[in-house]
């Protein structure tokens, strides 16, 4: 998984040899250098906000969030739920840290401060809460809009490809959290890798995402 960094004209990527990792490469291809390399399954998107990169990890089989500096270094873990916390990204402020988690029993969008989420995830707030099973927020450049991924009701991962997929978009969270209407861009076949990584427009008019055909049989 790849993306790039336009104001260090770099990417950084997540591969495994030997042992997964994080690591960042320049615009020309001329140097790799680890961010981060341990012997642990590093998981899903890791999102950059000029000094930490965030990622998910697993760990005794569950997921927490992490963060790492962009030049290496120790980790500094940021949830401890026990839940599956996963596809985590800066706020356009920086001041948060949103991402999705089971961890109130179905699929929801929840934030934390960079920090991390303190004693027992007590700083940890809940964004969404419908029957929806939501994944991946993604901010809009003008910060003003937060898109993400609805799977079906009762939808337990998201590895699957289905109909009765929701791109959905609401307004972006303030330092206080509201009930917000939250509307419903389109409706498709997809799932895994449809909106996995940040895809909006530079002017936030547009945002990308991935359809499936469905398989017929023969």
């Amino acid at each position: 998984m790849r993306k790039w960094l336009p104001l260090q004209q770099r990417s950084r990527f997540h591969a495994r040899w030997q042992t997964a990792g994080i690591f960042r490469v320049n615009a020309h291809i001329a140097a790799v250098a680890g961010i981060s390399c341990k012997r642990r399954r590093i998981w899903r998107e890791a999102h950059d906000a000029g000094c930490a990169e965030l990622f998910s990890r697993r760990r005794d089989n569950k997921y927490d969030l992490y963060r790492v500096a962009v030049t290496g270094g120790d980790e500094q873990r940021l949830t401890s739920k026990g839940a599956y916390d996963d596809g985590p990204e800066y706020s356009p402020d920086g001041k948060w840290i949103y991402f999705n988690s089971n961890r109130s029993g179905g699929w929801d969008i929840w934030r934390i401060p960079p920090e991390g989420a303190g004693p027992q995830d007590g700083q940890a707030e809940r964004v969404t809460s419908d029957e929806l099973e939501d994944w991946f927020p993604h901010f809009s450049p003008n910060e003003k809009w937060m898109v993400m991924l609805s799977f079906p009701k009762g939808t337990a991962g998201h590895d699957d490809k289905m109909n009765g997929m929701m791109l959905r978009m609401m307004r972006a969270p303030g330092k206080k959290l509201k009930s917000t209407k939250i509307q419903v861009l389109s409706t498709f076949f997809g799932g895994q890798g449809t909106i996995n990584v940040n895809s909006w427009s530079p002017d936030s008019k547009k945002f990308a995402y991935v359809v499936y055909a469905p398989l017929t049989a023969r």
